[in-house]
């Protein structure tokens, strides 16, 4: 139970992170080194400390974050190299991998080395709607001042939505650093700008079970 909430969280923080605002690149190659390198090289900064300018911005990066929730602590890694990222939760009981390649969603799991996947569609223009909020002006947003965490500087914002509240910790470049909400905290340890391509390949054959849909 501990680990689908923290899988839901990290779902909520991608739509924030503004992951599909490049969809329309989905049908082009991003996995060379060449491609990653030129990515690197042209990696593009917010001019103010808007929230709106930072939003959508999809650096490539790598980012190791602890979220504690109810009082429990868990790991988990992040890859994003849009239009693709990926998670990795090590639990006591083995490891959780989440997939997304740009259309699809692989969910992974490892029990004593033994992985099973399963494939699934992924509607990403839903991913847009934290996004259009906050660029819209439906969500409020308020600068809170300058933050650090993984050494790394950035940004802190509130985010209060339908009457919810978060706060948020921004790089200039868009990398998330640190997301409170609710009874969850997670921060981020370790920053990387660079993402290897392996993390996108699902570890066993994946099972699409598109056809007959997520439980309720």
């Amino acid at each position: 139970m501990k680990t689908l909430k923290t899988i839901i969280l990290v779902g909520i923080i991608l739509m924030m992170l503004g992951c599909s605002n490049t969809k329309s690149d989905s049908s082009a190659p991003v996995d060379s080194e060449k491609a990653a390198a030129d990515n690197s090289a042209k990696q593009v900064s917010a001019t103010s400390n808007n929230l709106k300018d930072i939003v959508g911005l999809m650096p490539r990066y790598t980012a190791d974050y602890d979220i504690t929730s109810s009082g429990q602590t868990q790991k988990m890694t992040m890859f994003l190299a849009p239009p693709k990222y990926a998670t990795l939760i090590t639990t006591q009981y083995g490891e959780v991998r989440s997939i997304f390649d740009g259309s699809s969603f692989v969910s992974c799991t490892s029990m004593q080395g033994a992985w099973q996947c399963f494939k699934m569609e992924s509607e990403t223009p839903q991913n847009l709607d934290t996004e259009n909020s906050i660029k819209s002006g439906e969500a409020k947003t308020t600068y809170l001042g300058t933050c650090s965490k993984a050494g790394e500087s950035g940004s802190s914002y509130e985010i209060e939505q339908a009457g919810e509240k978060s706060t948020v910790c921004y790089t200039k470049e868009g990398i998330l650093l640190e997301i409170k909400s609710r009874d969850t905290l997670m921060t981020a340890t370790k920053i990387s700008r660079s993402v290897s391509d392996s993390e996108f390949t699902p570890p066993a054959t994946p099972k699409d079970i598109s056809s007959i849909g997520v439980p309720g």
